[in-house]
Parts: C-alpha cells; structure tokens; sequence
C-alpha cells in the first residue's frame, strides 16, 4: 500500500512538472502579434474552449482595443455598460462610402438622451463581421451617434457574442467555444511562436508564390536600373516580374515608387502583404512601414473626399502598428482640417508635436489656416522654418499666407504700407522655395512673370 501511495505521488509530481513546463510563459501564455493564447481545453465531445488575451492601449482612463470591422481595422474602447456597439458618423459614412456598408446593413432608427437633456435620433446598423484577436462574431447590431467626434465603443451586443471577457491589467481575456472540427493539432516549430487555435490561416508562403530565381533576377535588375538613372527600365523589368507571379508584393511596392508613388500599386501592396513583411533585395531594403508611410501621404495630395477617407483609415491602420509613425499622426491631423473637423485635427496635432515639433508646428499651421486666422498661422509656420529652414512646403504655405493677406489690403496699397510688407515677405519665400527645387512655388512665380 505503502509502495502504491508512493508510485502515485510520483505520478502526479511528474504530471505537475510536464504541465509547468509547457505552461513556461507568465500566466501559461503563448504570444503572437499581441494576442495571447492561455488556455485550450475540451468543453464537450464537439467544442474546445479557448482563452485568448489581448493587450489593450491605454487612452486617458479607458482602454482601447484593436479590432476589424467588415475587414476595417478600428479601435474601439471597451464599454460593458453601453447596450450595443456604437460607431460616430465620420467612420459610418467611411465604411458606407466605401463599401463595407450597404443599405442592406441600414436597419431602423432608435432614441438617446444626451448630457443636455435633448433627445438625438440615431441609427441602427448590422456590422457583418467583427474580429477580436481571431475570434470572429457576426451580424452584430450597432448604433451610429448622430457626431463626427462620438467615441467607438464596444458594447454589449458583442461582448456577449464573444462569450466570457475579463480584464487583467492591460489585457482583455476572452474564452470563447470552438467547434472542435475547427481545430487541429498544432505542428511544432520550435523556431517560431505557437499557432493561435483559433483557425487562422497562418500560412507561411510569401510573395504569392514560392519565390523563383527569375523573378529575383528581375527585381534586381530593376533597381540596378533605378540607381542609374533609368526609371523606365526599372518599371519594365517589374513588369516582367508580376507576368511570372502577379501576386509578387515586392514588384507592387517598386512600381509604386519608379511610378511616381502611384496609390494603386502601394494599395496592391498592402493588400498581397497581409503580414507586414519587410524585404531586401540587393542594395535596398524596404519595410512594410514605410510604404504606408508614403501612401498615406499621397491619399491627401489627392485632395478629394475619397482619399481623404482612405488617408484616414490607412493612417489608423498605421498607427496600430506603430503608434508613433509621424507620417500617419500627420496625415490624421491634416485630413481632419482638411474635413474641417477641427477638434480632431488639434487632437491629432497635439499627439504629433510630443514627437516632433517640426511636423506639429506645419500642420498647425495648416489647420489654423483652413481657419482663416491669419496671424496663428504665419507664427506656427515660422516656428516650423525655425526646426528646418529649408522645408519647402511650410515656405511655400507661409507665402501664400502672406500673398493672401497682401490681396486683402490691395484696394488700399496706395494709403498703406501692409501692403507692401506682405506682398515682399511672399515674394521673399515662393523664390527661396522655388531655388531648392519646389515646383508650385516655381509655377507661382512663373505665372507672375518673376525669375528666381
């Protein structure tokens, strides 16, 4: 008996030591892209329970989390004592305008009280799809607030879709049923991190296809082509490329730039590279960063309502990969003053001057003259020519707020000196901008018949 006892504390010391071994990580945690896989154990015969962890970012004292919203990517804040999912209009009319809505998903109207006391008519959506850390719910009723600046909560018709939540510390945990036929076993790799449960397709073929020596070549060839100064033949040889494998991202994101940073390719980009990969062919290494960077830039030079809306949404896809790309908290800041939302706009400005007061003060500067104020403008861009003294955009806005000003005194030129103090300092700055190369201060002063 004695012996037997003995045999079976052994049996469960060796059981409790396998278990703490494969639960190594704090909490029995795996982690891959943030989401952290807990637990996997069997619920019944036909479905496993999963407990997925996800980090949350903290925003003043509520927590945001990631989300993808008919294959829109959103942050919403977490709120169990709103009744439904709630959306504001800019993101509405976003996804409508877009095609992630239709009028189909447009189902009714419903009542609020607001902080007042007045009653708004809102409206009620179905949002076919929403994404948490792989978890996937459907047909999820939302409210869309009658406000641009309303906040994106995540209420309770789908916290309780997803199953049971809890919060520890930064982390939400969801424990959610799998039909057991979705699941399969893991392939150990011991190389990369553990598969998520969940379904997701994490396949490990890159650029389309199984990358062919000829494709490489061609690549290669193409930015040999570029650094020597033959653009065309550059976009050639990528041409040729995408005949062998249309699907190749890297081809996609060089034609974007040989072609003058065309929207489409970038798109195409972003669309193929669904894992964010990098890339380094020959002398050039290029991060999926970076091309979004540009894009997002190139969505405003636009300058119509569509593209606005993209720079939007492709900005704050951005920024839930890196949350302090200059590039994206720039184009949030200038697409909102473009929309004439200006609380957004100082919002956005406000995140980018803590990380750079050049890019801050020039998007100030912008937004104050979307306003039409004048004076606020011209201090923000100078402050801006005080970072970089040679950045030829804020000389080239900082004339024409000038020349506008100049314009509004003209009928009284004669009488008064403002006048002619505006009008030098514009001509002033559209020639200094135009010597280091601006090409609309050069057309400006070509269209006044003054040399530079």
């Amino acid at each position: 008996m004695k012996r037997l006892t003995n045999n079976c504390i052994i049996t469960f010391l060796i059981i409790f030591c396998v278990s703490c071994k494969n639960n190594g990580n704090e909490g029995g945690a795996s982690t891959l892209n943030g989401v952290l896989q807990d637990s996997v154990f069997m619920e019944s015969p036909d479905s496993i329970l999963t407990k997925i962890g996800i980090k949350m970012d903290q925003l003043g004292g509520v927590f945001e989390i990631p989300c993808n919203v008919n294959g829109v990517p959103l942050k919403f804040i977490i709120d169990t004592g709103a009744s439904n999912v709630c959306l504001s209009l800019t993101e509405a009319s976003f996804l409508y305008k877009n095609g992630y809505l239709d009028d189909t998903d447009f189902v009714g109207e419903s009542y609020s009280r607001i902080a007042d006391g007045s009653v708004i008519e809102n409206m009620e959506i179905i949002l076919r799809s929403i994404v948490i850390g792989g978890i996937e719910i459907n047909n999820v009723r939302a409210t869309v607030i009658r406000s641009e600046t309303a906040p994106l909560l995540l209420g309770q018709t789908a916290l309780q879709q997803f199953g049971r939540i809890e919060f520890v510390g930064d982390s939400l945990y969801i424990s959610h049923k799998v039909p057991s036929a979705f699941v399969k076993p893991a392939v150990v790799n011991q190389n990369e991190p553990s598969a998520i449960l969940q379904g997701s397709k994490l396949s490990r073929q890159r650029f389309g296809r199984k990358k062919s020596p000829k494709v490489e070549a061609l690549l290669e060839k193409a930015i040999e082509a570029k650094n020597n100064d033959m653009p065309e033949m550059a976009v050639q040889y990528c041409e040729e490329a995408l005949e062998i494998n249309q699907d190749d991202w890297r081809a996609f994101a060089l034609l974007g730039i040989y072609e003058g940073y065309g929207t489409y390719y970038f798109e195409r980009f972003i669309e193929l590279n669904s894992k964010k990969e990098s890339f380094t062919i020959g002398s050039l290494s290029i991060t999926w960063e970076d091309i979004v960077s540009v894009l997002v830039r190139r969505y405003l030079t636009d300058n119509i309502q569509p593209a606005t809306m993209k720079a939007i949404s492709t900005s704050q896809e951005l920024l839930l990969y890196n949350s302090q790309n200059i590039s994206a908290l720039r184009t949030l800041s200038l697409a909102y003053a473009i929309k004439e939302n200006y609380d957004q706009a100082f919002i956005w400005d406000k995140k980018l001057m803590k990380l750079s007061q050049k890019e801050g003060y020039f998007c100030l500067g912008y937004i104050y003259s979307c306003q039409g104020r004048h004076d606020e403008t011209k201090n923000a861009y100078e402050k801006c020519l005080e970072f970089d003294p040679n950045n030829t955009s804020a000389l080239y806005n900082l004339a024409t707020e000038y020349y506008s000003i100049a314009q509004e005194w003209a009928p009284v030129m004669n009488v008064d000196k403002t006048f002619f103090v505006n009008h030098g300092e514009a001509l002033r700055l559209f020639t200094k901008a135009a010597r280091l190369g601006h090409k609309k201060s050069q057309k400006w002063l070509k269209e006044h018949n003054i040399s530079w």
